[in-house]
Formats: C-alpha cells, structure tokens, sequence
C-alpha cells in the first residue's frame, strides 16, 4: 500500500500529497514569539491520527465532538489499483472504499484480504495490528521496538512472529498447552482447598482411609443380605404383591367408571314424559298460520314420530344397561379373587418380618454406597486431574524440544527479515553488534519465543529510536507475509537522536525506499530538519529538503493541517 493523497471536504483543509516512492517529510514550522504556540498544535501528529481513522481506526470521539461535518478522503494504491478511503468525523460507523459502503469491521476485513498473508486461526493477527507496526500513532507506540501502544505481550509475539516469517504453530500451540495445564493447576488447588467442594465429597475425612474402610462396610451389608435364610423368595413375593396392588388399583377405577355409567343410563330411561298434546295442539295451530297448507304434515303423524324415537331409545340404553350391569358383576368377582390373594401375600410378608430388614439393612446400604461413591468421585477427578496436569508438562517439554529443532533450523536459513535489522543497525553503529534475537522461552508462561532487537549498549540516548526505525523498515523491505509499501513515523521519533543519527536516518530511509519502490513518510519539527546542515553536504541536505510536500505553521489558522483553529485531545493518554 502506497499513499497517494489525503483530502477532506472542507476548503481550509490543506490537502496532502505524498512523494510515490522514497522519502515524504510534513514539516512544522514555529514562527511565532508565543510560547504558547509551539510545532505540536500545527496538526503534525494529527495528520497521522486522520489516517489511521480513514484506514479503520476504532471511533475517535474527539473527532465526532470538534469535525462534526468533516470528511476525509485517503487515497492509495495497492500493486497497480487506485483505492479511495472515505470517513466522516460524525459518521464514524461507515467507511467508504472506491465508493461501497462498508462497516469498520468489513472495511478492515477488506483490506486484510488485499494487504496482510495471515494463515487460518490466527487470532490476535489483524489487519490493523500489523498496520500499527508501520503506522505508529501516538506517544505510546515509540516506547517500544516490538510493542505498539497498550498492547498484551502474546499480541505483540504473535505480530512479530508473523513480521519475522516465524512458524505460529509454535506460539500457539505453546499457549494452549500452557494456559491448560494452568487452568489444571488453578481447578486441583480450589478443588482440595474449597472448604464446601471437601465438605461435599470427603466431609474432611481422609480419602484413601475412608475408601478403605466403606468398601469394607458395603461387602459385609452385600453379603449379610444374601445370607439371610428368613425368606429367600422375599424379593419376588414383593414384586408380586406389589404386581397385585397395581392391578387392584387399576381394577377399583374401571369398577367406578362402570357404576357411573350404569346411573347415568337408569337417570337418562327416567326423563321420558308423554307429550302434553293440548301444547301440541297450540303449537300446531300458530305454524299453520305461517305456512301454506300442506307444508306440515299432520299432528298424529308428529305424535306418532315420537312416540317412535322413543321406543327405539329406550331399547337401546336398555340393552347397553343389561351389557354393563353384566361387565360390573364379572369385574367385581375378579377383584375379589384378587384381593383375597394380596392379602395372603401380605400375611407372609407381615410373618416372616422380612419387610422391616430389608428395608433397614438397604437403607443403610445405600447410603454407605452414596458417601463411596463421593469419595471415589472425588479422587477420580483429582486423579483426572493430575494425570492432565503431567500430559500437558509432558506436551510442553516435547514442545521445547522442537521449539529448539526449529530455531536452529530457521536461523540457518538465514531469512532476509532475520539478518536485514543488523545490516540497518550497522550504518548508525558500524562497530556495535546488532541484531535481531529470537529465543525460545523456557519460562512459565505463554510466550513460545523471546524476540528482541539489539543492539549493543542500548542504553545510550536515542537507540530506543535506532531501533524502532531499523526494525520497522526491515519489516517494510524485508518481510514477505504482507504488502505495504509505506511507513509513517511521527516527529516524535527524532525528538531524542543526536543530528548525524538523524542524517543517516532520513538518507537511508529515502535511499531504501526508493530503491524499492516504497515510501517512508515522516513529520518533522523545523528544527529537526535544520540541525542537519551541520552534519550533510549542502547537496545530500537539500536532497533531504527537496521531499518536503507540506509545512504546516503555527502564524495562522489558516497554516495549520485544517486550515482553523480547533483546540482537542484525541490522543488517549
């Protein structure tokens, strides 16, 4: 990805145009005598921030509350195609790329697509985390070489593990293992310190002691049971009593609904009442007058039909009264037979008092079973446990092994990635060791390798910049896994490193970038940039100068990025 230009939709907004391969510098430019007004409220660091949030940046709420009414435009190339980011400061859900409408998260979804390699399940490896390894925004992400602002150190390994074409099968698989076997760890410490959980299954007691001891118990009752001479056909003269007592119930109920059936047919035979024919009579003499002659047929033949309807009714529930009484007798002898056999059952059961000793000696052997099978429930998940426990350090050792296996393997490679930050490294310090290093860590931890860049003495003022500088151009030029073609770093990379650091900075920057093809864009303080006139030849100086496509002041509103005066904070501390 190269930057073209980035516009916005207001006049006064000084419109960026970036060079199409080597250097681009925005310089700030103090010309006032106020010490209020100072290179940092020109919009050099804001610039940066505009284009971030046109590339899907998370909502900038400073931007909603002071741009209401703002759009910005990026315009970039991707290999040969011309690409447009449009973003409105109070519309900050939608992003516009080459006119489609997309949301933050399909627009970075879109663009990883077209500019980062990432494999499958690869979580914590996004578009924007790699973007911010070439677009450092905000004073926290200068603080650190590997670490961009904010960010969790398995996050900032998996990146440059990804930068540094090193294999993330490693680096998760030592997470998984690892946050296992610590899950496993965390569970067996609560499980047998949880004053409740031991309650439950031990009741405090010793494990192995109180296994021991109930296993004994439960033989002893197991076989005082099948021992017992009082009646040994004890179980299958309960199964058929308790056989009759369903059958007897079931038997109670048929009986009740067949004496409700037969009641209500002697009470339905009952009603019939002969017809009062003087109403009859009355009836028929109002119908005649509301229907033609003919039409009714006569009152005896009226009379006649019910008295027929009748004498068919009364027949059949007669003969459906005589069924029922029939069935009710047959099933009240049968119930009687069968209650006469239950009780000889409960007689015996009754006499030879095998009831009462089953029942006690079961109780007892059930719940002698239950506090048993806690206790053997209780080791067996301890044992799980532990047996887990040893799996994943067993895991975890083979894993250091071919964590070792591979590194060598790797470094033997000799990946451009891998030696490019030495070669950097060695034009600002040509007689201190440096390098990138890349160790496998041992440590009780989720981190699968330790990756640096050195350089020796680091500790001297401005190398904390050396290095950010060399290992994020190394990554632009060197690395395989993505395809941006541009860096932005802002004036707060050369706020600490001495003039000459500062040349060769800039002169490798522009001499690489251009070299390939790339861009390496940077905001600069006037003062910055003047320094190297003591340290460049007049020609090397202006080359540096001629790349020079912005100067923002602070004379006027109208010099500065946006063209007015507005004064926000939208860079979260």
């Amino acid at each position: 990805m190269q930057l073209i230009s980035l516009e916005a939709n207001k006049p006064s907004f000084n419109t960026v145009k970036f060079n199409p391969n080597g250097l681009t510098l925005i310089v700030g430019k103090s010309t006032s005598t106020d010490k209020n007004n100072t290179y940092n409220s020109v919009g050099k660091s804001l610039l940066l921030q505009i284009i971030n949030f046109c590339l899907g940046s998370n909502k900038i709420a400073a931007f909603e509350q002071y741009l209401s009414g703002w759009e910005f435009t990026l315009s970039f190339k991707i290999g040969d195609k011309t690409f447009t980011a449009n973003r409105a400061a109070d519309k900050q859900n939608k992003i516009y790329l080459n006119d489609k409408e997309l949301g933050q998260a399909a627009f970075n979804a879109e663009m990883e697509k077209k500019l980062v390699d990432i494999p499958e399940d690869s979580p914590y490896l996004t578009f924007r985390t790699v973007l911010s390894r070439f677009y450092r925004t905000g004073r926290g992400s200068y603080v650190s070489t590997l670490a961009t602002a904010k960010e969790q150190p398995f996050s900032s390994l998996v990146n440059n593990a990804f930068l540094l074409e090193l294999d993330l099968d490693y680096v998760y698989q030592k997470r998984i293992t690892r946050k296992r076997y610590q899950e496993l760890e965390k569970f067996e410490k609560s499980f047998k310190k949880d004053p409740v959980i031991r309650e439950y299954y031990t009741g405090d007691l010793d494990v192995e002691f109180e296994i021991s001891r109930l296993s004994q118990d439960v033989k002893k009752l197991e076989s005082d049971i099948k021992n017992y001479n009082v009646a040994e056909n004890y179980a299958a003269i309960q199964a058929e009593a308790d056989r009759m007592a369903e059958q007897l119930s079931q038997m109670k109920n048929r009986l009740y609904y067949l004496s409700t059936s037969i009641k209500n047919i002697k009470h339905s035979m009952s009603l019939y009442q002969d017809m009062d024919l003087e109403k009859v009579y009355s009836l028929y003499g109002e119908i005649t007058e509301l229907f033609k002659e003919g039409t009714l047929q006569t009152l005896e033949n009226v009379t006649e039909f019910h008295k027929n309807i009748h004498i068919k009714r009364s027949e059949r529930l007669a003969k459906e009264l005589k069924k029922l009484s029939a069935t009710h007798l047959e099933e009240e002898k049968t119930k009687s037979e069968l209650q006469k056999a239950f009780d000889e059952k409960m007689k015996l059961l009754a006499k030879s008092r095998a009831l009462d000793f089953f029942a006690a000696i079961n109780a007892q052997l059930t719940e002698l079973k239950s506090k048993l099978s806690k206790l053997q429930d209780y080791k067996n998940i301890s044992a799980h446990s532990k047996k887990e426990m040893a799996e994943a350090i067993k895991e975890l050792s083979s894993q250091e092994v071919t964590t070792i296996d591979y590194l060598e393997a790797y470094k033997e490679q000799e990946h451009a990635v891998y030696q490019g930050f030495s070669n950097l490294a060695n034009e600002f310090y040509p007689e201190v060791p440096a390098g990138i290093s890349i160790q496998n860590n041992e440590g009780n931890n989720q981190e699968r390798f330790k990756i640096s860049a050195k350089i020796q003495n680091d500790a001297s003022d401005g190398i904390n910049e050396v290095k950010i500088f060399c290992y994020d151009l190394n990554n632009l030029i060197n690395s395989s896994v993505h395809h941006f073609q541009s860096i932005f770093h802002d004036s707060r990379m050369f706020s600490d490193i001495d003039p000459r650091q500062r040349a060769i900075l800039l002169q490798q920057a522009h001499t690489l970038t251009k070299a390939s093809g790339m861009q390496y864009i940077a905001t600069m303080n006037e003062d910055q940039l003047l320094t190297l006139k003591e340290v460049l030849p007049i020609a090397e100086y202006t080359e540096i100068t001629d790349t020079i496509k912005l100067e923002l002041k602070d004379d006027s509103p109208e010099s500065k990025l946006l063209g007015i005066q507005i004064d926000m904070q939208y860079e979260k501390e």
